[in-house]
């Protein structure tokens, strides 16, 4: 098992997992490839150390894209998307990927994270609260 920064090449398997993301997490939602292709690759462009991939046997496998912004309370890191395929998870890579988060937004002196995560992803709200992240709020929607 391999962890790396992203590169453009990873583009495409990216699009697939967040397409499979997509498919859970907001099943009434059509998905457009072209802009997130557009929105990671202008983020790819802006924070290139702030993606990373895992890697086995040459096949990526998970995915980790974050960056850094200020608020009104100051510097902040945002978790955008963390997606493990299927057949690896349970492994304990997403509490990797995590670790790499919080180590890459430590060497910023970033002292607070954010993170979505949809109410129906209930394995992943596990992980986070298993590993310190709290609610905070609640966002609310209606379809007009």
């Amino acid at each position: 098992m391999e962890q790396r920064r992203f590169q453009e090449s990873d583009i495409e398997k990216i699009l697939e997992f967040k397409k499979k993301s997509v498919q859970v997490s907001f099943p009434d939602n059509n998905f457009n490839p072209e802009k997130y292709k557009e929105s990671v690759l202008k983020n790819f462009e802006r924070e290139p150390e702030g993606m990373h991939v895992l890697e086995e046997n040459g096949k990526v496998i998970g995915f980790l894209w974050m960056s850094t912004t200020r608020t009104i309370l100051g510097k902040c890191g945002l978790v955008h998307q963390i997606y493990i395929d299927d057949e690896f998870r349970g492994k304990g890579l997403a509490k990797k990927l995590m670790d790499c988060a919080e180590e890459y937004f430590r060497e910023k002196n970033i002292k607070r994270i954010k993170l979505t995560v949809t109410l129906e992803n209930v394995s992943a709200i596990k992980l986070y609260e298993k590993i310190g992240y709290q609610k905070k709020r609640v966002v609310m929607e209606k379809n007009i």
